[in-house]
């Protein structure tokens, strides 16, 4: 079966549980729940409607949603490479993928977020996973939904995000910081990925 069930008060599903509820509240918010989302603590299971409490809620949501759902999504990826790595040699396969596949993902995620700020090539990140070039397009096309540069400029574009809103460094040196070669570039592409420019969403942090 393309599934396995996991117990929610096991070490695995309970990260599992605990990644799905952060999401759920990067996208609502929850009831019992004074602090920002993505800095807040334990994991209320109380949940509201769409609307949240106030508008000053409503806008740390937004901003922070695309950021706190990509922490999830390698937290629930770690969760369930960890599980497959104590079930290697059984011949077992995870959620209906192969567990040598889950393992080089996670090396390759891992390695793009240790290096974005460098430049980074296809045929690295592959390296990283043990995996050709062809078989890392695949997986990150497969279980992501993007290709392995798109992924990278992702990684990059976020942590940029990152330095406008907590940071008065010019956007040209945080372009540089955060891997892109010329701040003209950056700004193309986190337009591309935030719908805003550098500088309108710095501003737009600031109000």
């Amino acid at each position: 079966m393309p599934y396995i069930v996991f117990d929610a008060d096991s070490e695995y599903g309970n990260a599992l549980v605990d990644g799905i509820r952060r999401i759920h509240r990067a996208k609502f918010g929850c009831s019992t729940c004074n602090e920002h989302p993505a800095l807040s603590g334990p994991v209320s299971s109380e949940f509201v409607s769409s609307e949240p409490v106030d508008m000053l809620y409503r806008k740390l949501w937004s901003d922070s949603e695309s950021l706190t759902v990509l922490s999830c999504f390698y937290a629930m990826i770690r969760a369930l490479t960890a599980f497959a790595e104590e079930r290697e040699g059984d011949g077992s396969r995870v959620g209906g993928v192969d567990e040598a596949k889950i393992a080089a993902l996670r090396s390759m995620i891992d390695y793009v977020q240790q290096h974005y700020h460098q430049r980074v090539t296809l045929a690295q990140i592959a390296a990283a996973g043990c995996v050709g070039r062809t078989q890392c397009a695949v997986l990150f096309h497969d279980m992501v939904g993007q290709s392995p540069i798109e992924f990278v400029n992702d990684v990059r574009v976020r942590a940029g995000a990152e330095l406008l809103a907590t940071t008065q460094l010019p956007v040209a040196e945080i372009a540089v910081r955060v891997g892109f070669s010329r701040s003209s570039f950056f700004a193309r592409v986190f337009q591309r990925y935030m719908h805003v420019t550098p500088s309108a969403y710095r501003r737009s942090m600031r109000r």
